[in-house]
């Protein structure tokens, strides 16, 4: 399978810094906040997630990334594990490719969705699936590819990010935290219905705030 690819580029200055900024906002003011996942309050409280913003400029470096974050998370699962090791990642993609603020890594979700393909591939060839899962999140994000000519919803703000990120987590941490809890296969109904009551100008406006202070990035 032939993987896009970009040449190298000049980041802007603090890019990283501005990308995991904005995901960490994220994170607490919408997706904790507005309770999109009932389970991520606890990790976030053990400071056991790891938010990680990729200079990635093409699939091929995106995915050794990825396979290197997997295999840290993989450690947690291990005999004695270090407490440094983090539960979650959050692995932060998107940079601007050659300097262009317009013109971003992984701007386009379909494109996007071709990444995640690629790493989710990942845990097929290392026998990871049912041990670890991968959660797409970006800003164009659409629960319906199919569905063209459809006005804006929402709901789709439940998947939607500051940049494209990819989300590692484990399976194990899922089951312990949906233990006398809301059950996993409820939670995207709540949240659609949960969104729509918000509002489609209400929701578009809480990941712009998000996105303040992310060159060339302002929903």
């Amino acid at each position: 399978r032939q993987m896009l690819k970009h040449w190298p580029r000049n980041l802007p200055p603090n890019w990283k810094k501005s990308a995991e900024d904005a995901t960490w906002k994220w994170l607490d003011s919408i997706v904790i906040k507005m309770g999109l996942c009932p389970w991520a309050i606890g990790v976030r409280k053990k400071g056991a997630i790891r938010c990680i913003a990729t200079s990635a400029p093409d699939v091929e470096t995106l995915v050794n990334d990825a396979d290197k974050e997997i295999t840290l998370l993989m450690e947690g699962l291990g005999p004695n594990p270090s407490s440094s090791v983090p539960e979650t990642t959050l692995l932060i993609s998107g940079a601007p490719i050659n300097g262009d603020l317009q013109n971003s890594f992984l701007k386009e979700y379909r494109e996007y969705l071709l990444a995640a393909y690629e790493i989710q591939g990942i845990l097929d060839r290392r026998g990871l699936v049912g041990t670890l899962q991968l959660v797409p999140f970006h800003p164009q994000a659409v629960h319906n590819l199919y569905k063209s000519g459809e006005l804006p919803d929402a709901a789709d703000y439940a998947i939607r990010s500051p940049l494209p990120t990819f989300h590692l987590l484990r399976e194990k941490d899922i089951l312990e935290a949906v233990q006398g809890s809301v059950s996993a296969s409820k939670v995207p109904d709540i949240n659609r219905e949960r969104l729509r009551r918000l509002g489609l100008d209400a929701a578009q406006a809480a990941l712009a705030r998000c996105c303040i202070g992310i060159p060339g990035r302002t929903a």
